[in-house]
């Protein structure tokens, strides 16, 4: 069964952050900010509406946000955030550090394996919405609701310890990756 987030309120000293989920839509503190799309999601910036648009790649990790921040006549695109992660899920440090301010923080959650990153208690978790993973030690914090099933894993390991092979999209099992190859053609010279 799989766990639906409705809502979630932060507290930070005095100040009360309200985030609401409903579908692909996100507001905070009852505003709309942010909805996602097939190619990436609009945010809010200032009073109108800005479209962001990602690269996923094959398994489904947010590497690259980009926007037009020209004209539809003459557009130029400009690099939001680009994220590289190890198979674990801990994101690269230390290289392209640019980020831009169009990418509003709610929208900048989303990364790894295209899941929301929740460091709103300090622990940078992933939610995977059956489960909550934690990319720094490469494992689940909560029992795989699956164990009975895979007897011979640890119920918190993450795609078997494996995660060149297989994945675990929605924290219920681990299973294979698609396969990503195209095909070669030859030709005589």
């Amino acid at each position: 069964m799989r766990a639906i987030q409705l809502k979630k309120a932060v507290t930070k000293g005095s100040s009360v952050t309200n985030t609401e989920y409903t579908n692909s839509y996100i507001y905070e503190n009852d505003s709309l900010a942010f909805f996602s799309h097939p190619e990436g999601y609009v945010t809010k910036d200032n009073n109108t509406f800005k479209y962001v648009y990602q690269y996923k790649d094959h398994l489904g990790n947010i590497r690259l946000s980009y926007a037009n921040i020209g004209t539809t006549s003459a557009p130029q695109l400009e690099v939001i955030e680009e994220s590289n992660y190890y198979p674990f899920g801990l994101k690269h440090r230390g290289y392209n550090p640019q980020t831009s301010p169009l990418g509003n923080s709610v929208a900048q959650r989303w990364k790894f394996g295209g899941k929301e990153l929740d460091e709103s208690l300090g622990l940078g978790t992933y939610d995977f919405g059956a489960r909550n993973y934690n990319p720094e030690l490469g494992r689940w914090m909560n029992i795989d609701p699956l164990a009975e099933d895979m007897r011979k894993h640890s119920p918190y390991n993450y795609a078997f310890d494996n995660p060149i092979s297989f994945i675990d999209p929605d924290g219920m099992a681990p299973g294979r990756q698609k396969q990503v190859i195209a095909p070669i053609h030859w030709r005589k010279m």
